[in-house]
């Protein structure tokens, strides 16, 4: 049996010298290749891991790895990481086809019994990143995809966003971030003075220091009392 290890761009895939060097002889490359980018066709602008495994009758299989729903995400949004305070940033808006297209690219590895659960999941996702999907969180669309109203686009699986309609959604999300702007400084501010004041704060377990008490010390009155020994005997 043959294995090969590929680091390919997403319905794109091409034979590199050690592809071309182990499955050409055999005659199947170009089916190989073939196949690989029908498998991949929904990850376009994706780097995609690829194993193929080829047996001595010619045979083969191919295993497509995905990156993570987040990675897909912040990929779609060309964004390097969520946001910080879900509630008071948003990272992104995205069209529901995105996240259709997402579901798409995650289907076979999430465990959901249909496409409508595979497109809720990449929802969950979205909330968890401080993501919006149609101007709303995504927990409201979520609630809506219950309800029916998006079943037409995630029957047909659609995919693509029209210009009008991405210039809305980045219009709408700059909004609400000038919006949220103050607030979200307002409790950078406030997290940084506990951590200022927390830092302050002596060390746990640390002994406070003794207060002297008015009067004469307790040895000076012990000596005190010693003497007064003395002289009685006499």
């Amino acid at each position: 049996m043959t294995k090969l290890k590929l680091i390919i761009d997403g319905g794109k895939a091409t034979a590199n010298p050690q592809f071309a060097q182990s499955l050409g002889p055999l005659g199947i490359m170009q089916n190989v290749l073939n196949d690989i980018n029908k498998k991949t066709i929904d990850f376009k602008g994706i780097k995609i891991p690829v194993e193929v495994e080829v047996n001595k009758d010619k045979s083969y299989s191919i295993t497509i790895g995905t990156p993570s729903v987040a990675e897909l995400v912040k990929t779609e949004l060309k964004a390097e990481k969520g946001a910080g305070y879900q509630k008071l940033e948003k990272i992104g808006n995205l069209a529901i086809q995105d996240v259709i297209k997402i579901a798409k690219m995650k289907r076979v590895g999430l465990l959901v019994n249909n496409f409508k659960g595979a497109v809720k999941t990449v929802l969950g996702t979205c909330n968890q990143m401080g993501v919006f999907v149609e101007n709303r969180e995504p927990k409201f669309i979520s609630k809506e995809i219950d309800k029916g109203v998006y079943d037409e686009v995630i029957l047909k699986e659609e995919t693509e966003v029209t210009k009008e309609k991405r210039t809305e959604l980045k219009d709408y999300l700059d909004n609400i971030n000038k919006e949220l702007k103050s607030k979200l400084q307002k409790v950078k501010e406030l997290k940084e003075e506990k951590e200022k004041a927390k830092e302050a704060k002596p060390a746990e377990g640390a002994a406070p220091a003794a207060e002297a008490k008015p009067g004469a010390k307790p040895e000076a009155k012990k000596e005190e009392k010693k003497e007064v020994k003395k002289e009685s005997k006499k």
